[in-house]
């Protein structure tokens, strides 16, 4: 989070400034890591929010492809979503969301679209709401807002909660111009039930 918030003279010099950090971090723990995410906390690493009520932008960097998963590949300031590190044990995470064996831009994983909910705004993100509007989870987005959940798609990152209070972290995706990959536009939870998983295999780039 903190290197997220440091001023830098361009924000293209983000990459080289955690490039070097990860790669210490890499092989003090003997783990790999892409674009500021390391493997050992890869789903813990992914769930990212931007920090403020202003929307991030997309850097555009010269010889690098910066993922839409990756903070790396924005403007602005991020904060992690409220999971503890101590409290991990409580959270089942999704085993099949990985890095890419052949992209090294890529995660892998499963899509799922939402069922039978809406979206209104809140105060600082979108609140989930079943047929009876009662809550049932928050969405926020990267960079643009987008209220028709039926354009978007999600990635459950791992989930939380006991028998019918289970509920999923997610990664809000749409599809890119290439066939089975998807960018991610936003993160959230949202209550088991509202999600339908649709197709394995996918890429996030």
């Amino acid at each position: 989070e903190g290197y997220s918030m440091r001023g830098l003279t361009q924000p293209t010099d983000r990459v080289t400034a955690i490039f070097g950090l990860q790669s210490r971090i890499e092989s003090t723990l003997g783990c790999e890591g892409r674009y500021g995410v390391l493997e050992d906390f890869l789903h813990r690493n992914l769930l990212w929010q931007r920090h403020g009520t202003e929307k991030m932008e997309r850097i555009a960097y010269n010889n690098l492809k910066a993922p839409s998963w990756s903070w790396m590949a924005y403007r602005g300031g991020i904060k992690f979503v409220d999971v503890s590190f101590a409290t991990s044990d409580d959270i089942r995470w999704q085993i099949e969301l990985k890095f890419d064996g052949e992209r090294n831009y890529a995660l892998t994983g499963s899509l799922g679209k939402f069922w039978k909910c809406t979206i209104i705004r809140g105060e600082t993100r979108y609140v989930v709401l079943d047929y009876r509007g009662t809550e049932r989870g928050w969405l926020q987005f990267d960079v643009e807002d987008s209220t028709d959940l039926d354009l978007q798609k999600c990635v459950v990152v791992g989930r939380t909660g006991r028998k019918q209070e289970i509920k999923y972290f997610i990664l809000v995706v749409r599809p890119t111009a290439t066939n089975g990959e998807y960018e991610r536009i936003g993160v959230g939870l949202i209550q088991e039930s509202h999600v339908s998983k649709l197709e394995g295999a996918i890429r996030i780039v």
